[in-house]
């Protein structure tokens, strides 16, 4: 299992809670069972040195530092393998020193969610934790029997690390680090920092010879300490831009920026500069343009092609964006139904802004895939917002690539999505999402080998994306489609961890073990997607999958027949 480390950060206010119930001791002889509670409460009493409260019934810890009871609850496992197998369970409170009866009856559900000998936390929880996708997460769908709070759960799992079957190799891609500004105004040189890493990101995003990690991921390296590890290690990367200055009392930023390559000892390339943060509201950046084109030719590239792009009002309107984006990222329903409420709210402030739009665009697209909006409702609002962004600026990357998505949605021919999604890497050829959208429209047209190549560019420019999930799921897809049954079920298992109930995958499931002659699990997995899709049936499967003409559609029905899915319904 990842080394959760004893650095995690404070959760302020609100704590954790942890719940152990010991239920199998309740199947072994009453000597063995009085030895058995005693060998585990004295191991509990060891676990925390100070605990904000310790609960007996059910046993139960709290504190304010969540990574620090993921850790206790990791050594609380190890040293009793042993012994008859615990449930642990942790969940969220108000008050660490203070747990309600509520808030532990809610922790000893997930617990009772969690296998024998793991430990279960909720979605809600698992949102504190810096570097989560280090740690092996699997979703386990949501608690049943809640009245109106229904939290996912996940589970470590360290038997079953997440990693790909084929490491996706990075070649020549460049990280912009988070900014590190200091300044009088504390608060207004965090947001300076974050705009001007999007400023810089944006602006190199628009050459097609650079790939660019995405903002999204590279914002999850939250440990300066360890930035340049994980830029060139955990991502990949070739390069590593570094931002650091002191933002002024008069709005003027000394900016130093530096190039880094990997396995140099010496910087590739740096400039000190002088930016108005003025200038960056407004989209002019003189010197600061300068500097990128310099870094360009730093690169042995071409000199960048800067687009102007619409400025901002306020600062604050641009911080209101990120903290939405940030939000959807999130595992938990309401921190997703907190973003739709900002992204409406920056709607009002800033109307003739296409990002806005496109990301309320995407915000309702992943609503419907991941069940939390009926698609009758969502799709429509979508695409709506997809139009009004690409009136406003019509080379909305992100825009073109969501509405063809949506095309493919609605059932619409492929020849009608084809155009919006090639319009949407031909503009911004850095648009994670457009490629591997791309990928799937290639797959239903059985042009497999681009469909591949599509799939590999996506996932590429966002490697740490927060919708990991859905990339696997096209890359089961993908795969599946040219016959790797192993590396399709290697892509549906990591995608079926990071969200247990997305039908799709659960086809893809379905299909890649009943093709790897294991019909028994084909069948459990048939069993979940008809949980969720009680009529779907071969005849279904025809009406709805876009590629039916292929070689391929053909062998996903034969496979799903033999698994023993219904013909008709």
């Amino acid at each position: 299992m990842a080394d959760l480390g004893a650095d995690g950060a404070s959760m302020g206010p609100v704590g954790a809670v942890l719940v152990a119930l010991p239920s199998a001791l309740g199947s072994t002889a009453p000597v063995q069972r009085l030895a058995g509670f005693g060998r585990l409460h004295a191991l509990w009493d060891q676990l925390l040195p100070a605990p904000s409260c310790r609960c007996a019934e059910p046993m139960a810890l709290g504190t304010t530092d969540l990574r620090t009871l993921l850790a206790a609850s990791q050594t609380l496992l190890k040293q009793w393998r042993h012994e008859p197998a615990l449930q642990l369970g942790i969940d969220l409170l108000a008050d660490a020193s203070r747990p309600q009866a509520a808030e532990l009856d809610a922790a000893a559900r997930i617990a009772r969610r969690a296998p024998q000998g793991m430990v279960a936390l909720s979605a809600e929880a698992a949102d504190r934790i810096d570097r989560a996708w280090e740690l092996p997460l699997i979703d386990l769908g949501p608690v049943d029997g809640e009245a109106g709070r229904r939290p996912s759960v996940l589970v470590l799992d360290e038997a079953r690390p997440l990693h790909l079957p084929d490491a996706l190799a990075l070649r020549d891609v460049l990280v912009v680090a988070p900014a590190q500004l200091s300044g009088d105004d504390a608060a207004q040189a965090e947001a300076c920092a974050t705009l001007l890493s999007d400023w810089i990101a944006g602006r190199l995003a628009c050459s097609s010879l650079l790939r660019v990690v995405s903002p999204e991921s590279v914002r999850r390296l939250q440990d300066p300490a360890r930035l340049t590890a994980d830029a060139f290690g955990t991502l990949g990367a070739s390069h590593l831009l570094l931002l650091r200055g002191h933002l002024g009392g008069s709005g003027t930023l000394a900016l130093q920026m530096e190039l880094l390559a990997r396995d140099s000892p010496r910087a590739l390339w740096s400039e000190r500069l002088a930016v108005t943060l003025d200038g960056l509201l407004s989209g002019e950046a003189p010197s600061l343009r300068r500097a990128l084109a310099d870094l360009h030719v730093a690169l042995m590239s071409e000199s960048l092609d800067l687009s102007q792009g619409g400025g901002w009002e306020r600062l604050e309107d641009h911080q209101l964006l990120i903290a939405a984006t940030q939000l959807m990222h999130r595992l938990s329903p309401l921190a997703f139904e907190r973003a739709q409420q900002m992204l409406l709210t920056l709607l009002q402030r800033a109307p003739r802004q296409a990002r806005v739009h496109a990301w309320l665009a995407k915000w309702h697209v992943f609503a419907v895939v991941q069940w939390l909006e009926p698609s009758a409702s969502g799709l429509p609002q979508a695409q709506a917002s997809c139009s009004e962004a690409l009136r406003l600026d019509p080379d909305c990357a992100l825009a073109w690539a969501l509405s063809g998505f949506l095309r493919l949605m609605h059932g619409e021919p492929l020849e009608a999505a084809r155009p919006e999604l090639e319009r949407a890497v031909q503009v911004n050829p850095n648009e994670s999402l457009a490629w591997i959208f791309l990928a799937l429209l290639r797959t239903y047209e059985d042009r497999l080998d681009e469909a591949l190549e599509a799939l590999r560019m996506g996932i590429a420019l966002s490697p740490l994306d927060p919708w990991r999930y859905f990339f696997d799921s096209v890359a089961a897809h993908v795969h599946l489609a040219r016959g790797d049954w192993a590396s399709g079920l290697a892509h549906a298992e990591a995608s079926v961890r990071q969200r247990a109930r997305h039908a799709p995958t659960l086809i893809y499931l379905a299909i890649a073990h009943s093709k790897l002659g294991r019909p028994d699990l084909a069948q459990d997995y048939l069993r979940q997607l008809l949980e969720l899709w009680p009529h779907y049936s071969v005849e279904r499967f025809w009406q709805l999958y876009p590629g039916r003409q292929t070689r391929h559609a053909r062998e996903f029905s034969w496979a799903l027949t033999a698994a023993g899915l219904p013909p008709h319904r």
